[in-house]
């Protein structure tokens, strides 16, 4: 479903846009896709939400309907930390906005770590698998000549029985 054309008449960006901050945390829950909408300035219900200085109950509902709507720059760069900062917002919704920005990035460096980890342990199974492949590859060398050796050892048993 593409929201960037669906009619925005009941959206949760209508609502957020007309201040309806009551409305808006009925609808996030009934409807959180609505969340990732963006305007043709790229903002999210977020940053409607700060401009509008929407209640925090609001804000958190929105955000955890669409958290990467937290990283979403508007066509001038700005996210909604931003534009809260930019705005003077209340303490609180900067507070919310701050650390839950922190908690994405600890979010990022945690799953950077393991895949890192996971990354290491795959390289040590290729280096493994690698090792081995020689070892058989080696071994197949060695039956290979064993093999002839065998054939060369039949051949002239056979010629001296037939001699």
């Amino acid at each position: 479903k593409d929201l960037k054309k669906e009619t925005m008449v009941s959206s949760l960006y209508s609502l957020a846009m007309e201040s309806k901050f009551t409305e808006v945390f009925d609808r996030v829950r009934s409807h959180p896709e609505e969340a990732e909408f963006r305007n043709d300035n790229n903002w999210v219900t977020l940053h409607i939400l700060v401009w509008k200085k929407a209640p925090l109950s609001a804000l958190k509902a929105v955000y955890k309907a669409y958290p990467p709507g937290l990283q979403v720059r508007s066509k001038r760069g700005e996210t909604a930390l931003d534009m809260a900062e930019n705005n003077n917002a209340d303490g609180k919704i900067i507070s919310f906005l701050k650390l839950s920005e922190h908690a994405q990035m600890r979010d990022c460096v945690l799953h950077l770590s393991l895949f890192q980890s996971s990354f290491n342990e795959i390289k040590e199974t290729c280096k493994s698998l690698v090792n081995d492949n020689k070892i058989l590859k080696d071994q197949c060398k060695n039956l290979l000549k064993e093999n002839e050796e065998m054939k060369e050892y039949t051949t002239a048993l056979k010629n001296s029985t037939d001699a």
